[in-house]
């Protein structure tokens, strides 16, 4: 799975776990679900503005590599990679430790 997926998958995991209501059919796009992250989760004040602009940041970087084949540069992919661990550990922080089966870190990533 690509860093970028990694942030949206734990992006959606945030907005399930936040108990946001927010509609299936509302993050099922790329652009819907950050959309949905920025309302329900930034903008309220449950998680910073810095998950928001990286969850851009990296949904910028898959559209470049999907989209365009423009090369990606190494360092520029080793940034997003780290931003997607920090990212996965900062919803698992916030949300996971709230859930009665949460014990451990699921993602296997150590921050």
């Amino acid at each position: 799975m690509t860093p970028a997926k990694f942030i949206a998958k734990a992006s959606h995991a945030a907005l399930l776990w936040s108990g946001a209501h927010v509609n299936p059919g509302e993050t099922k796009k790329h652009n819907s679900l950050i959309a949905a992250f920025g309302k329900h989760l930034v903008l309220t004040g449950l998680l910073p503005n810095d998950l928001g602009k990286a969850l851009n940041k990296a949904e910028n970087v898959r559209i470049l590599a999907d989209y365009t084949g423009e090369d990606i540069e190494p360092e520029k992919a080793a940034e997003i990679v780290e931003q997607a661990v920090l990212f996965v550990a900062a919803v698992e922080n916030k949300f996971a430790p709230a859930l009665p089966s949460a014990k451990s870190t699921k993602s296997g990533f150590e921050p």
